[in-house]
């Protein structure tokens, strides 16, 4: 006989109809990760470092300097999601940590969708007047502090310290854009029971696959001295997509948490 997760299937815009079933944690962690990366919050921050490095017309300056920011966003990102893998691996089969998860991912896909049905791409980047809050204007203070390690008259080690420390403070601002994605996927990722070795190998292909448009952008920069970013279109479709992706898997958390119980 069928098990419950053979039968469940999952329609999705452009991507068209997914049987859970056939989800192994290589496919999950490549599917999340990229959807993950491709968000204006994740990349509003190399693209600001980029524009300001390229003004500079100094090749070696964007590779260190651009180099080192991308280098500590990706460790910032996977301490995040091992910290969220170790909490489910303790309490992952817990029924009121289920049913938490499960509404805090539906309640963040729906404003995923609320954001593109108003045309807003990343919340953190597009702000009306008498609108910041607390974050957005910590991000701002972290980006002049960006522009200004960035001038030529800055000797290379502190602006490469300073990178470090501005990484580390804009991505722990931008985990408010994403967290729904490394939620969901260490969730799912516990229900596969296994070795606590390859749990953290596939954390690194999640990380490598969310990092992969920064890479894409990061390299253009270095080779052509250009910056080139994803259309608002692009983004907007990116956003849909993972709304209801989150949203259905939020619902299949909530009520039926056994489909994602693969081992």
């Amino acid at each position: 006989p069928e098990s419950p997760s053979d039968e469940y299937k999952i329609s999705l815009p452009i991507f068209g109809e997914i049987s859970l079933s056939k989800f192994s944690p290589l496919a999950l962690s490549i599917a999340l990760g990229a959807l993950d990366g491709f968000n204006a919050c994740a990349m509003v921050a190399l693209g600001f470092l980029l524009t300001v490095l390229i003004s500079t017309g100094i090749r070696e300056r964007v590779f260190l300097i651009g180099g080192t920011f991308i280098l500590v966003s990706g460790i910032v990102y996977f301490l995040f999601i091992s910290a969220w893998l170790n909490l489910f691996l303790v309490l992952s089969h817990t029924k009121f940590i289920t049913n938490l998860v499960g509404g805090i991912i539906a309640i963040f896909a729906l404003f995923l969708l609320k954001d593109y049905f108003h045309g807003v791409v990343c919340k953190l980047c597009e702000i009306r007047p008498g609108k910041e809050n607390i974050f957005v204007r910590f991000e701002r203070k972290l980006f002049e502090r960006m522009e200004t390690l960035s001038k030529i008259e800055t000797s290379l080690p502190i602006t490469i310290l300073g990178t470090v420390i501005v990484a580390a403070g804009v991505n722990m601002v931008e985990l408010c854009c994403s967290f729904g994605f490394p939620l969901v996927f260490t969730k799912i990722l516990t229900g596969f029971n296994l070795p606590t070795l390859s749990y953290y190998f596939y954390l690194l292909i999640y990380i490598l696959f969310y990092m992969i448009d920064d890479f894409i952008i990061f390299t253009i920069a270095v080779l052509t001295l250009r910056i080139t970013q994803a259309s608002q279109k692009y983004l907007k479709a990116i956003k849909l997509i993972s709304g209801i992706l989150l949203l259905l898997l939020g619902l299949v958390i909530l009520f039926r948490p056994e489909i994602l119980m693969f081992g």
